[in-house]
């Protein structure tokens, strides 16, 4: 909660939900939690050194409800301000993860697992 105020003060123009966005920040860091554009988890973020943030869709708006996301914290600084992740940004976060050799390898038979 006290993060959720302490990111909210920085934006103080802005309305903000901020239950909502303390939901958003709680669900952040579970590792089965994925990003929106990528679809991987955090467990497989991590794996090259990202973690998931909160991205609001519409950066004009606050922390709402409807105007949240969660999204790679690489694709999110990308981002910027703007309305959509450069597809600069998102292929190079993939490239990292396919180049981690364990990161869905199933051990008895060798074969690569992707999530769906």
């Amino acid at each position: 909660m006290c993060l959720a105020k302490q990111k909210m003060g920085k934006m103080s123009l802005l309305s903000h939900e901020h239950a909502a966005f303390s939901r958003m920040l709680y669900l952040s860091r579970m590792p089965m939690s994925c990003c929106a554009v990528t679809g991987r988890t955090l467990f497989t973020l991590r794996k090259v050194g990202d973690q998931l943030s909160v991205d609001r869709i519409d950066s004009t708006l606050g922390y709402v409800a409807g105007n949240m996301r969660l999204l790679a914290l690489s694709l999110n600084v990308a981002k910027g301000a703007g309305d959509r992740v450069p597809q600069e940004a998102i292929n190079k976060l993939l490239w990292r993860l396919d180049r981690v050799k364990d990161a869905a390898k199933d051990k008895t038979t060798g074969v690569a697992i992707r999530p769906a």
